[in-house]
């Protein structure tokens, strides 16, 4: 995570405060380019000792002045109330506030109570913002104004804020989809498994592009040969990757003959974190798969089964959400 800290836009440097009322605790951070879908904002910090409460706001505005403050629109209100053990959200229209949602109380994470550190996440997903707390998934909050319109984000109370970073969505690694390629977009599949078909078996050359977000703790993509695997228990598996988020491992297998083979772990690094969204490619090469997630390179597995034609299913299984699947077929020579 602290690598791709390093690569987002840090905004600590950039607070203002309003000139007119320089006694308020108040911070204001321009968002610049604005919020997109799946835009994260990192704020890092720590609640001070017997603290009551700390907010965070986003404003649908780019310019802070008076006005804004008395009568602006929030998206998104945030409140945390360490003594109290909850946490509420709301927005705002002019000076007019919406409904209030609130928390159950002696329910909040352990790193917003009182003298603790946290990485709090808010990524701007299609409906509703998410809120994380340390990787962990804390709350949502639907959306009532354009996420697009938000520009400003502020923070006050009793807490004090060490990092602010603002990371874009992860950039999609494309290929160019030969005549032939088989396209699934969109894909809103209330549960998983998927079982996707793979007609005519696997090709040299073929790329299969997974546009998803992680949910839980584990997932896993395989590759079967031979029949349905969820009738046919005897199918083997060429490739299986299972990813564990807790410990931040990839193992990589095959089972033949119902025989689990040698695992693989080693990693160039672990592409994911917290509930966030991601695209992975899986190439698949004459000797070998090849995982890229990310744009990044993450490891190879050597072809323990060689007869490509003969792996006809894909299947994804766990805590993930799949957004859309690409499968790009080479050309025929």
């Amino acid at each position: 995570m602290d690598s791709i800290l390093k690569k987002s836009k840090k905004l600590i440097d950039s607070v203002v405060t309003l000139p007119s009322n320089k006694n308020s605790k108040s911070r204001y951070l321009s968002l610049n380019e604005g919020l997109t879908q799946n835009t994260r904002i990192w704020i890092e910090g720590k609640v001070n000792p017997a603290a009551s409460r700390f907010e965070i706001n986003l404003w649908c505005a780019s310019v802070v002045n008076e006005d804004l403050v008395k009568n602006g629109d929030i998206a998104m209100h945030f409140c945390v109330h360490s003594s109290a053990g909850y946490a509420l959200l709301n927005s705002r229209t002019g000076k007019i506030w919406g409904q209030e949602e609130r928390t159950a109380r002696g329910r909040l994470p352990r790193p917003l109570l009182q003298n603790q550190n946290f990485r709090l996440c808010i990524e701007a997903e299609p409906t509703q913002y998410r809120i994380d707390v340390n990787d962990n998934e804390f709350v949502t909050f639907i959306h009532r104004h354009s996420f697009e319109s938000v520009g400003l984000l502020s923070y006050d109370g009793d807490f004090e804020v060490e990092n602010i970073f603002i990371q874009p969505p992860p950039a999609m690694v494309s290929a160019p989809l030969a005549e032939d390629s088989h396209v699934v977009k969109d894909l809103k599949w209330p549960k998983l498994p998927l079982l996707l078909p793979i007609k005519s078996g696997l090709q040299v050359g073929m790329i299969f592009a997974i546009d998803g977000r992680v949910t839980g703790n584990r997932f896993d993509i395989s590759f079967y040969q031979g029949s349905n695997p969820y009738e046919d228990h005897n199918a083997n598996v060429p490739f299986h990757m299972e990813i564990y988020m807790d410990s931040k491992a990839i193992v990589r297998n095959s089972n033949q003959l119902k025989q689990w083979c040698q695992p693989e772990k080693e990693l160039t690094h672990f592409p994911f974190f917290g509930h966030s969204a991601f695209n992975m490619q899986i190439r698949v090469e004459g000797n070998r798969y090849q995982v890229i997630v990310g744009g990044r390179y993450v490891f190879d597995f050597y072809h323990r089964i060689s007869a490509l034609t003969t792996i006809n299913h894909l299947c994804i299984h766990g805590g993930v959400e799949i957004h859309s699947l690409i499968i790009t077929i080479p050309p025929l020579q």
